[in-house]
């Protein structure tokens, strides 16, 4: 069985070689986001690491950019659940890494929704929160996929990322079309992804949820972007959808300045 650091950088490099990010946690630092209120249509509190499962010693989330705003579209089941398309490819890596942990005589699974994977990406210094409330990045902004994984495999942990990256930058808080941001807080009873999805809010008027969801057919939309759109940080900002979705433009100040 290879060691600590060769685990890891093997890891590491299926990371590197797959095009994806990846990075190390202690379970036992996850422990201090358990019992925390998650809401959207999950509404139940975050597990601890153990519950999931027993004799876990390393919490590993996988991040994968979006290359296009697509990858937000979210499709209805017959039953009337939701499939979101563009989870699939961090989806595939994170198996690709927990075949690897099982392969070198480890248990590893995928975590479930209940465990925080914000704050896991936060402790291995993969980003922080915006004030969005999603995870950003230096290079790419909210523009990140996460799985989380945990094993029982023993892996050098990173360091937590330490810093801010909005600064004085609102752009994301001012361009949500509902009202339901605050710096660093989000209300899941506000927000349109949640309320279109099943979340328990009230629904704003139907001409604000045709611009900002827009639906591709009966069963389909584009989950709304508004905050990620409005991040300077972001590499999508300026990618358009080929139709016009109904409303008027409301352009905002250039967000850029408020990064100085």
């Amino acid at each position: 069985m290879p060691g600590q650091d060769d685990l890891a950088g093997e890891i590491r490099e299926l990371a590197q070689r797959r095009g994806f990010r990846v990075g190390f946690a202690r379970a036992e630092d996850m422990e201090q986001y358990a019992g925390i209120h998650v809401g959207w249509i999950i509404r139940q509190p975050t597990r601890r690491p153990a519950e999931v499962l027993p004799g876990a010693r390393t919490a590993i989330v996988v991040a994968a950019q979006i290359r296009d705003p697509a990858e937000d579209l979210a499709v209805r089941l017959p039953g009337g659940g939701w499939r979101y398309p563009g989870y699939g490819t961090v989806a595939m890596r994170a198996r690709e890494v927990c075949n690897l942990l099982v392969a070198r005589g480890h248990r590893a699974v995928l975590t479930p929704d209940a465990i925080s994977l914000k704050n896991l990406a936060r402790l291995t210094g993969l980003g922080t929160f915006g004030k969005n409330s999603l995870l950003i990045t230096p290079d790419c902004g909210p523009d990140l996929r996460l799985e989380g994984i945990l094993t029982d495999a023993v892996l050098p942990p990173d360091h937590p990322w330490e810093g801010d990256l909005c600064g004085n930058c609102s752009a994301c808080v001012e361009a949500c079309p509902v009202g339901a941001l605050e710096p660093f807080r989000v209300d899941d009873e506000k927000c349109l992804v949640g309320l279109t999805l099943g979340g328990p809010g009230r629904m704003p008027p139907p001409e604000v949820v045709a611009r900002h969801e827009p639906r591709l057919t009966a069963g389909s939309h584009i989950m709304c972007r508004a905050c990620q759109d409005a991040c300077p940080r972001s590499r999508l900002r300026d990618i358009r959808f080929l139709f016009t979705p109904p409303g008027p433009s409301q352009p905002t100040q250039d967000p850029q300045r408020r990064l100085q």
